[in-house]
């Protein structure tokens, strides 16, 4: 759905002059930049559509969330990611939780 979207909104702008130089050309890089993810995505799309629609769901709760709460939240989840990155044994058993809630 997401990706749709941004199909459309390029639609919109590819009459610019500024597509036509900039946006053109740092898109052209992002999806080469891209490219191994949704090779990627795709391999696991085909091994597990299951869980990869959980994944997707999953995800798109994220955006939701991300989407609603106000900047003292985001800081707040920059930290914990931050601090996931830096010290992953300690999330370890919440984690197995939600992922065994995802399949």
């Amino acid at each position: 759905m997401l990706s749709q979207l941004l199909v459309e909104a390029i639609d919109d702008i590819k009459h610019l002059p500024q597509y036509r130089s900039k946006v053109k050309i740092h898109g052209k890089t992002l999806i080469n930049l891209l490219g191994p993810y949704i090779k990627q995505t795709k391999e696991v799309n085909n091994a597990d559509p299951e869980m990869a629609n959980n994944i997707y769901n999953s995800i798109e709760d994220l955006i939701q969330k991300i989407g609603n709460i106000d900047l003292t939240g985001i800081v707040m989840i920059n930290q914990i990611h931050d601090h996931y990155k830096q010290f992953p044994e300690d999330w370890n058993e919440f984690f197995k939780v939600e992922l065994q809630k995802l399949n």
